[in-house]
Order: C-alpha cells, then structure tokens, then sequence
C-alpha cells in the first residue's frame, strides 16, 4: 500500500515524492481510461492544472464524493487510490457536430470579436467569407477566409476575453449541472474546471476549452441563447408573386448601357427640385459621362484627392509614374450589371436597379472605394515599391463587401 507523509493538492506543502508518488497512483488508473477523457500525468512531483484536474475527476467518477482536489494521507481519496481500477458503465460518446453547426459557431465568434451581423445559418456567405478574412487578417494570420487550424485556435483563445460569452458559459454549466461556480465573466480556473468536468460528462475531448463542439453541447444542454448568435428575419408568408412576362431587348448590353446612361442624365437635369445644381451632382455628371464614352476608362481624377497625395508623397516615388495613370474597372463592371439586368422580369425593374447601380457606383468612387489597377505592365517588375502599394490596396478593395458587384451579384 503506498502513503504520502503530508497532504497534497492547491495551496497544500506538496512535497515532491508526496506528489509523484500521487501522480504514480493516479496514472495506474487513467492509462486504463479511468476517469475517462484524462491522458496519464508526467510522474514529475510537481503539484500543476493537469495533476489537479485528475484529482478532481478521479474524486468525482471513482470515488464518489464532491470534488476539492486533495489528497489527504488518510482519506477516501487514498483509499480508492489503493484500491482496485472499477469497471466504470460505458462513457458518452458525442456525436460530431455537422458543418452547419461549425459555420454558426463561427459566425457568432465573429459578430462578438469583430462586431459583424452574420446571421446564424449554417451558409459560407459572400459576408461570411469577408469578415473572416478581417479576422485573420487583425491576427496577422493567412487571409484566405477559410477557417484553418490556426483561424479557429485564434478565436477559441479571444473568446476567453469576451466577458459576456465567459458569463454564459458559467451559467450553462451551472444549469448543466457541472458547478455551481461563481458567473463574474471572467475566465478562470474554477470556470475551466466545471468545462472539463462537462466535456467528461458529454464525452468530448477534455482540454477545457469552448470551441464549436464545447458550445455546441452547451447550448442543446442549458438552451441558454449563446451571445453573438443573431437569428434571421423570419420570411414573410405570402402567396409567390407572379412569374414576370418578360421584356425583349433588341440591344447590345454595351449599347443598352449608354441608352440607359443617357436616360440617368436626363432623368437628373429633368429633375431640379430633387438634384439641385451643385458641384456634387456636376462630379456625379461627369463620372456618368466619362463612362457612357465607348472603350472609355474612368480616370484616376476620380480617386480622393487624399489617394494621390498619399502616392505622391511617397519616399520611393518613380517621378515617371502619376496617379493619373491609373484607371478603374468601372465601365467593365458596370456592363456584366447590365447583362444581369437584360434578364429581369420588366424594363422599368430593370433600369431602376440599373439607375441605383450607377450611384452607387459614384458613392464608392468618390470615398475612394473602388479598386484601381495599372496600366503598365512595366511598372509591375517588383521595383517600385509605390506602385505595388497601390496596386496591393486596389487587389484588397475588390474583396471588400461594398464592392459594385456584391449587392447583385448573380
């Protein structure tokens, strides 16, 4: 039968053979899964987290007794430590969550760090994809908007810093039945205990953390509504609209593009009270302008006046490069819209949508939004350090989720 001369566990003497001989006794059980979910310790005498952990869970699944972490020279917990493994009944096993669970899990971590509105569905969105690459990119992680290892370690650890998620963990396992532990928000030992004593209870991996299959199992337990979790507007019930009869269109999607370029004017200059001459609507003209010319570009004099400034300023500036050689992907995009358009139901639908299209299309343009490229491959060689800048701010504004195509995006 093995002793130890003093007690052991938090706060105690803890001395060292006390404790290996502690560490010995509990391994002869946890190598044989018992308590089950706990990995052997390294026999190293010192009092840590992982010893303490088994402590606890051998207490409260071998001996049966309320669980607090010592191990007294003369007491149950010595006991059972001498005694025979049990045969333990047959542990939970949980069941692997689906992808649509991961997604919504990852949704809401982001609406709680990066202050997002994904909605709590299980689909990989054009917005989905967006915020998560503002994640990583914050993190200074890879940006490809997939959720790798590396992406999902990040948020598990930042969710620890968000005390209104901390505090719903501490009541769903208190509701759970794992505590009862004091619900302060802030991330704790006692909190990772009653974690790790709730994945032993649910049979997942026990490691104290509250990822997608911790939450996941927390919320179908308590039914608490986990924070960051936004539910969708509720589809409106009504018969299905009629099928639209259509509109034939004999133009070209560049020609039908001008018409309707031509009638946005028109509709402006005809419309005094509701555009009063100022120099925005004269800007907002001459952008619609520029791009009503066949095989014209929008010229870079549309880009803030802070964009040119910032290029021009530049240490390394080439002085044979000027902004203005810059141009914009506008008219191009603008016209894969009207090829969408020509597919709508009605006319009138049709270029209204093309109409709110165009002005958005100036907003973008004129908060310097719109993503810009050069016309020099030469420029391209690696060796202006300005002009890959730009170009490298350009590339990043057409993932962003304002871009002219996102809104109606086919």
């Amino acid at each position: 039968m093995s002793t130890i001369t003093s007690p052991v566990g938090e706060g105690q003497a803890n001395i060292n053979t006390d404790v290996m001989t502690v560490q010995l006794m509990l391994n002869k059980f946890l190598v044989l899964g018992v308590p089950p979910g706990i990995g052997a310790l390294a026999a190293d005498g010192k009092f840590g987290p992982q010893t303490k952990t088994a402590v606890v869970a051998f207490q409260k699944h071998v001996v049966g007794m309320k669980p607090d972490g010592l191990v007294m020279p003369i007491s149950a917990t010595m006991n059972a430590l001498n005694g025979p493994v049990p045969t333990l009944p047959p542990q939970p096993v949980a069941p692997p969550i689906s992808g649509n669970q991961y997604i919504r899990w990852v949704k809401g971590t982001l609406n709680r760090l990066l202050g997002s509105t994904l909605i709590d569905d299980g689909e990989k969105s054009l917005q989905y994809r967006f915020w998560v690459k503002e994640f990583q990119t914050n993190q200074t992680l890879g940006a490809n908007g997939e959720v790798d290892e590396t992406t999902q370690i990040a948020m598990v650890e930042l969710n620890k810093h968000v005390p209104e998620y901390v505090a719903w963990i501490q009541r769903s396992v208190n509701k759970s039945g794992e505590g009862p532990i004091s619900v302060t928000g802030n991330w704790d030992q006692d909190t990772i205990d009653a974690v790790k004593d709730f994945q032993i209870n649910e049979g997942l991996k026990v490691d104290g953390r509250v990822g997608a299959k911790t939450e996941t199992a927390l919320y179908m337990r308590s039914g608490i509504p986990v924070p960051g979790r936004i539910k969708g507007p509720k589809p409106p019930v009504s018969p299905p609209p009629p099928k639209p009869t259509g509109w034939s269109d004999s133009l070209t999607p560049d020609l039908r593009m001008n018409v309707w370029l031509n009638a946005v004017q028109i509709d402006i200059r005809s419309s005094p009270s509701l555009y009063p001459d100022t120099p925005s609507l004269r800007w907002t003209l001459g952008v619609i302008d520029n791009l009503a010319k066949p095989g014209s570009l929008l010229s870079a004099a549309y880009v803030t006046k802070s964009d040119v400034e910032a290029y021009k300023s530049c240490e390394c500036v080439h002085r044979g490069i000027d902004p203005t050689e810059y141009v914009s992907d506008a008219r191009k995009d603008l016209l894969s819209q009207v090829r969408v358009f020509q597919r709508m139901g009605s006319y009138d639908a049709a270029y209204d949508r093309f109409r709110r299209q165009v002005f958005l299309l100036t907003d973008q343009i004129a908060g310097g939004l719109y993503h810009l490229k050069t016309l020099r491959k030469d420029d391209m060689d690696g060796h202006n350090a300005c002009v890959r800048m730009m170009f490298d701010w350009g590339k990043s504004m057409q993932e962003k989720k304002w871009s002219i195509l996102y809104p109606f995006r086919s």
